[in-house]
């Protein structure tokens, strides 16, 4: 079975968010069951070349009615067995130029790249199923559709975040030379003078996924469906939820090369105590072991991450001085002010606002308790992560934090997104923690007892691979 992937980012080549732990975990997960899949991706300014790479084929494309050159280069995704194509063009994807600032620009290239690729100029090797991820690659199954109608792809998107579905006023459209005229979909999408770019690859895909199965029945209600609820129920039979998982051997606190001490399931009173004092220790913070941590990790994102909900509580001192909160993010610069200054004077609460992956790995194994109180989460990585550390989530029962958590098993779960219930959480976790009785180590032996590998993501996708084989026609 052969499956290309094409993605935005795939860890370790590019990597600025979940996104990026996706399109470099699963798709090694997927070849050992026997499929051969490969990674689309785009070669980024950033990106650079391993040595085992080398220049496949190389070819133009009409972009805006102007001749783009595309270099195609074979690599090895590092530590599998998974090769990845990286297209490389220099006026939108490979410089950092005005052109490429324009991401509506940046992925309707890359998406134009990719498709004429695979029609055109990959001879001796053609993909079964096109996978593809967010709205970055959403043109792919319109661009085949209407470019190469001869040829019969199964083509599939995972919806990992319906609130970015790359909304646009760029004409891009126009840009790719498809004819509204001979595109219904695209004709009406384009009647208020903008192009919904996730849009347009929903309704021209074989199928949808999203990345948690509580994630696909919230996004056909209006409270979840941004704007697009109404469309996406008359796909509603071709959408399916599969859970996103973890590279469970990165994320692994018996060996972490990140962590102060490693620790395993029998060992981890001890070692996440020892982590716990050295964190501490390293950023100042006046500790005794009496006190219970809670972190956060994640983006400070003004609309989905509930920071205006934390701004809250550390200002109403939800948080009191036997507890140490350990804010770890960045992102909206007017909410980073906001929480350094909710922090000022406050010892036992830490801000620390830039991306910092060791850091990350040393929270989820020194905290004993993880908040997570998002408006919403499609998936939701941070959980499986703290989890896998045995740190305790109190998150908001909404998507994947739904499907993964059990209330009052491995974590605290609260229902309405608002202050109170955030706070009701907070305290029954801690007074979980504080007791240190046989709950406590009991829910954590339960987190840490979770599996959270691809192994069963990657056989339900594989499955949804093979029956849209099985109806080709």
């Amino acid at each position: 079975m052969n499956v290309l992937f094409p993605i935005a980012e795939a860890y370790p080549f590019y990597k600025i968010g979940g996104l990026g732990d996706v399109g470099g975990s699963l798709p090694p997960a997927l070849s050992k069951l026997s499929i051969d899949i490969r990674i689309a991706l785009p070669k980024h300014p950033e990106v650079r070349l391993p040595k085992d790479a080398y220049q496949e084929s190389s070819f133009e494309i009409i972009y805006n009615q102007e001749a783009l050159s595309v270099n195609v280069y074979r690599a090895m995704l590092p530590e599998s067995n998974v090769l990845t194509y990286l297209f490389e063009e220099n006026k939108y994807l490979s410089k950092s130029t005005d052109a490429s600032d324009n991401h509506a620009d940046k992925f309707s290239v890359f998406s134009l790249a990719v498709a004429t690729w695979v029609a055109e100029y990959s001879p001796y090797w053609q993909p079964q199923v096109i996978h593809c991820h967010d709205w970055h690659t959403s043109l792919i199954p319109v661009l085949l559709k209407h470019k190469h109608p001869h040829l019969d792809y199964k083509t599939i998107i995972t919806i990992h975040n319906l609130a970015y579905q790359g909304i646009t006023q760029t004409p891009v459209a126009k840009h790719l030379n498809l004819n509204p005229e001979e595109c219904h979909i695209l004709s009406w999408d384009q009647q208020d003078g903008e192009i919904n770019i996730m849009l347009e690859g929903l309704l021209h895909a074989s199928h949808i996924t999203t990345v948690s199965p509580q994630y696909a029945k919230e996004i056909l209600t209006q409270e979840y469906g941004e704007k697009i609820d109404a469309i996406l129920q008359t796909k509603a039979t071709t959408i399916t939820g599969i859970l996103n998982g973890i590279d469970t051997n990165f994320f692994n606190p018996d060996k972490d090369k990140l962590l102060f001490q490693n620790f395993s399931k029998s060992t981890w009173e001890k070692g996440k105590l020892n982590n716990r004092v050295e964190l501490m220790k390293q950023h100042g913070i006046n500790y005794d072991q009496h006190q219970i941590l809670i972190s956060f990790i994640g983006r400070v994102d003004p609309y989905q991450k509930g920071i205006g909900l934390i701004i809250q509580a550390i200002e109403d001192n939800v948080f009191p001085e036997n507890i140490i909160f350990f804010f770890l993010g960045t992102g909206d610069p007017n909410l980073e002010t906001e929480l350094h200054s909710a922090a000022k004077n406050k010892p036992n609460i830490k801000i620390v606002t830039r991306f910092d992956e060791p850091l990350a790995h040393n929270l989820y194994a020194a905290s004993h308790l993880s908040l997570i109180p998002s408006r919403f989460e499609p998936c939701g990585l941070v959980q499986m992560m703290a989890m896998r550390y045995g740190s305790l989530p109190i998150a908001r029962k909404t998507g994947g934090l739904a499907d993964t958590i059990i209330h009052n098993h491995d974590g605290f779960l609260f229902n309405e997104y608002n202050h109170k219930s955030m706070t009701e959480a907070i305290y029954q976790a801690i007074e979980v923690v504080k007791n240190q009785n046989k709950l406590y180590t009991t829910m954590v032996e339960k987190a840490l007892d979770k599996d959270f590998s691809w192994k069963i993501p990657a056989t339900e996708y594989k499955s949804l691979y093979e029956n849209l084989i099985l109806n080709q026609k």
